[in-house]
C-alpha cells in the first residue's frame, strides 16, 4: 500500500502505468523480485482513508480487504468509496482515532458524531 499525504485521485491509464513502471523500478534497484507486486499488488490511500482502512482490516482481516481492494474490479478505486461500497457494514463501526489530539488542535475537532 502506497499511503500519501492526500488523496491523489491517480487512477487513469497513463498515471497508473507511470506508477507501475516505478514501483517495478524501485523493487529491481533493491534487488527484490518483482513478482512480489504480482503476488502482492499494491494501492494507493490517501492517510484520512488509511485510518479507517486499519480498523476495518483488523476486524475483517488484511488478506480479505486488500484481496477486494486490488482485484481488478476494484485496483483503480480510492479506498474511501471502495471501502464504503464493498466494505460497507464496517466502514460505520470505524472509530475516530485520537480525538484528545484532534480536540486540543482545535476544541470542536475531537467531537465528531458518527453518521
Amino acid at each position: 500500500m502506497i499511503v500519501t499525504l492526500e488523496e491523489w485521485f491517480a487512477f487513469g491509464d497513463r498515471l497508473t502505468l507511470a506508477l507501475d513502471e516505478a514501483v517495478l523500478s524501485k523493487l529491481k534497484q533493491e534487488n527484490i523480485d518483482a513478482g512480489i507486486a504480482k503476488k502482492y499488488p499494491y494501492t494507493i490511500c490517501a492517510i484520512e482513508d488509511f485510518e479507517i482502512a486499519i480498523q476495518i482490516m483488523s476486524n475483517e482481516g488484511i488478506d480479505v480487504v486488500m484481496g477486494r481492494k486490488t482485484d481488478a474490479e476494484h485496483r483503480l478505486w480510492a479506498m474511501y468509496p471502495f471501502l464504503g461500497t464493498v466494505m460497507g457494514r464496517n466502514i460505520r463501526l470505524a472509530e475516530e482515532l485520537f480525538p484528545e489530539d484532534w480536540r486540543r488542535i482545535h476544541p470542536g475537532l475531537g467531537s465528531i458524531e458518527k453518521v
